[in-house]
């Protein structure tokens, strides 16, 4: 499980970074163009954390899991 906790960090942090270098690139400078960006950034990871979702647990990993 943590294992894909590490995975979404990752994405997100790829993403953030290439928005914000795609906003600075563009030369943004009004403040809707500002927001336009950040919208772009946040949602779609905000999104991402949200719901995607690791493996639901097996039969045996719920028996295990209760037995300890």
């Amino acid at each position: 499980m943590m294992e894909l906790k590490y995975k979404k960090l990752i994405a997100i942090t790829i993403w953030l970074v290439t928005i914000a270098v795609l906003g600075m690139s563009a030369n943004v400078t009004s403040p809707s163009s500002r927001m336009v960006v950040v919208a772009l950034g946040l949602l779609p990871a905000f999104l991402l954390l949200r719901f995607w979702h690791g493996p639901a647990k097996t039969m045996s990993e719920r028996i295990q899991e209760g037995r300890q």
